[in-house]
């Protein structure tokens, strides 16, 4: 019975959307996967679910500009999928440009399970696609964490701005979605929207990197 129980009173009034009911366990919003993920269609890049870091990912070019980022396991463990990569503060990975990589004007995902250590005072990217040459580019986008507040960056902030944590599992969604007609960026983490905006952007062809920015804003 949905919607109310076997018989005709206590029925409830409201709506229901993605409603699952499931043996095992769901991968968000508040614990990491507990099985190895799979891609959903129109998937363009999977990073982080195998025990080793794969060359070319997606069939895109991966290289390490900085330091060398390891896959290592977390200790205690919290999920049979018991592997991570780490970015130690002078590592970084950097996928080359590619069309599969490029939004434009169309709706996307991007999320991911963050585990970050220590406050920091300058900026901190988690991920980020501005190129050495183009400065704070409008054209490209990054999720900046400080010792104050967390946010999503192009040309400046324009989603996000909620209070950071360290030294737990956040999992985090920064998608784009046309809403009546309007193009919306929303910032969720654990599930729970913390901030939108309707900032018309055209995400172009540019690299992405993870770990640090161009700019050696390192995580």
């Amino acid at each position: 019975n949905i919607g109310g129980y076997y018989g005709t009173s206590n029925l409830t009034s409201g709506y229901f959307e993605d409603f699952r009911y499931l043996k095992g366990h769901t991968t968000y919003p508040f614990e990491r996967p507990q099985t190895a993920l799979t891609a959903v269609s129109g998937t363009s890049l999977q990073f982080a679910t195998a025990s080793s870091i794969p060359s070319s990912p997606n069939g895109l070019t991966l290289t390490t500009p900085n330091g060398t980022p390891v896959v290592s396991s977390f200790s205690p463990p919290d999920s049979p999928v018991n592997y991570s990569i780490y970015y130690n503060g002078s590592s970084s990975h950097r996928f080359a440009p590619a069309t599969s990589l490029t939004f434009g004007t169309g709706d996307f995902t991007i999320e991911g399970w963050f585990w970050v250590e220590g406050a920091y005072t300058t900026y901190s990217n988690l991920w980020d696609t501005r190129p050495g040459d183009a400065g704070n580019d409008a054209n490209a986008l990054g999720l900046v964490v400080k010792s104050d507040k967390t946010y999503i960056h192009s040309s400046g902030e324009i989603v996000g701005n909620f209070p950071s944590t360290f030294y737990e599992w956040n999992h985090m969604v920064y998608q784009r979605k046309t809403i009546g007609g309007t193009a919306t960026h929303q910032f969720f983490r654990d599930g729970i929207l913390v901030g939108s905006t309707t900032t018309a952007r055209n995400f172009d062809n540019h690299p992405l990197y993870l770990g640090k920015s161009e700019f050696n804003d390192y995580s």
